[in-house]
């Protein structure tokens, strides 16, 4: 039996239409603040003064909570702003919030990129970007250290803005007993990976009690999945996109389906 296991976090698992069994087991929560420091306090007042020329936007939440923010400020709507900065998202998703409010979105897709933290490294914009150049990016805490620690080793001036932290559940250790105690003894589980918080969650509560394929989004993700589970098939997707997941699953079950005896390389 195969059996899509869906990690995301509530209001994303939703979003996902899959052609086969599943099971939702969300690994992190989102849990949105309501200030911000006092230096993130200065950085939002230089974009509400139209000094920030372009900001990277890692998710539909931090453009929720950047949302907020801004109707704090009496700014319902991009033409609001005094400038119109080049706003980059991560996702589809992600630019679609922002496209909502008015603003202009690029995302990595545009530029044949996948839609992760090495094709947001790849895109021209940040290629040409040094010294004197400055970015903002609205993010939860800790995420896309990737590309915010390259562009500080290039000389780049990084404004972090982090609207939220991700949590674990209080209750994930019953949700994981829960949820071995009514899988079918040969399940076959393809685990959805989307950040290394996610994946360490999944290890710290994983009884590898069967057989996983897990999916991992970009290649740093599947590196580290991949040696975490030597003995288990990783698979890398560029995105999270429904046709992306639908498509990969249906190759992989296929594949396990022909061949129920063979150990994941």
């Amino acid at each position: 039996m195969n059996l899509f296991i869906n990690t995301r976090p509530n209001h994303k698992a939703n979003t996902l239409t899959l052609d086969m069994p599943s099971v939702h087991l969300p690994l992190l929560s989102i849990v949105p603040f309501d200030s911000l420091t006092d230096m993130e306090n200065m950085y939002w007042a230089t974009f509400i003064q139209g000094n920030i020329d372009t900001v990277v936007v890692v998710s539909v939440e931090a453009v929720r909570c950047a949302i907020s923010f801004l109707k704090q400020q009496n700014i319902h709507h991009a033409s609001n702003l005094p400038h119109h900065p080049t706003m980059i998202a991560v996702g589809q998703p992600t630019k679609d919030a922002l496209v909502e409010f008015g603003f202009t979105v690029i995302t990595p897709a545009e530029f044949g990129l996948p839609m992760s933290n090495e094709g947001m490294i790849q895109l021209p914009h940040f290629t040409h970007m040094g010294q004197h150049d400055s970015i903002m990016i609205w993010r939860g805490v800790g995420g896309r250290r990737l590309l915010h620690d390259m562009l500080v080793q290039r000389g780049v001036k990084v404004l972090p803005i982090e609207f939220y932290e991700r949590q674990t559940p209080n209750d994930m250790a019953m949700q994981f007993e829960h949820f071995y105690q009514n899988l079918p003894k040969n399940a076959h589980l393809y685990v959805l990976i989307s950040s290394g918080m996610s994946l360490d969650v999944w290890r710290q509560f994983d009884k590898q009690q069967h057989n996983a394929t897990f999916l991992a989004l970009g290649e740093r993700l599947s590196k580290l999945a991949k040696l975490a589970y030597p003995d288990s098939m990783v698979v890398c997707i560029n995105d999270l996109h429904n046709n992306t997941l639908l498509t990969t699953l249906q190759k992989f079950t296929k594949q396990n389906d022909e061949q129920p005896n063979q150990t994941n390389r």
